[in-house]
């Protein structure tokens, strides 16, 4: 803008506009230049803005690819179902295992965020539920084949997978927002 009104000061100090005529071509040349102005302006602007767009793609790219996004979206919820249905099977054999045969507390439930920061990544809150059902089947299992042990920690390990499943789900909820703005 600064330089479009330094171009008319500068034609007006410099030309003695004598005629109507010369002071119509000068005022249809400020035109044409403001114009010509404004078009650069909105080609610089929309180049910008590609930029970003594409470094906010490159940055949300490998979320994208935890996400299993892509153009085949009902394909991919197949596998995410089924890859959810085999860690959920894991997860309850290794239970078994750990609870009624080796009558051990063990350290195996680390193993269960897995399936947690899964499922919230992927279905955001709703991934909540795979936290609950991991919960339920730590107690559970524990209250069945333990009895003579202590459940404290047991309860502090489940409440941890509820709070670690809400806060996962939580921010990807953000985190599609986000994308969507973009």
């Amino acid at each position: 803008m600064l330089m479009r009104r330094h171009l008319w000061l500068y034609a007006e100090f410099q030309g003695t506009f004598v005629t109507a005529l010369e002071k119509t071509q000068a005022v249809e040349s400020l035109n044409r230049t403001i114009l010509m102005f404004d078009y650069v302006s909105y080609q610089v602007i929309e180049r910008y803005q590609d930029l970003i767009i594409g470094s906010v793609e490159r940055r949300i790219g490998a979320v994208k690819t935890l996400m299993m996004k892509g153009p085949i979206g009902a394909k991919k919820n197949i596998y995410k179902f089924g890859l959810m249905a085999i860690f959920i099977l894991l997860a309850c054999i290794l239970t078994y295992h750990n609870h009624a045969i080796l009558k051990t507390e063990g350290l195996f439930t680390h193993l269960f965020y897995i399936p947690i920061i899964l499922a919230s990544i992927w279905w955001g809150k709703r991934g909540i539920f795979v936290a609950i059902f991991l919960s339920v089947l730590i107690l559970a299992s524990h209250l069945l084949f333990l009895t003579g042990m202590n459940i404290s920690d047991d309860v502090i390990r489940a409440g941890m997978f509820i709070v670690i499943g809400s806060v996962i789900g939580w921010l990807m909820e953000g985190i599609k927002k986000v994308e969507e703005m973009y």
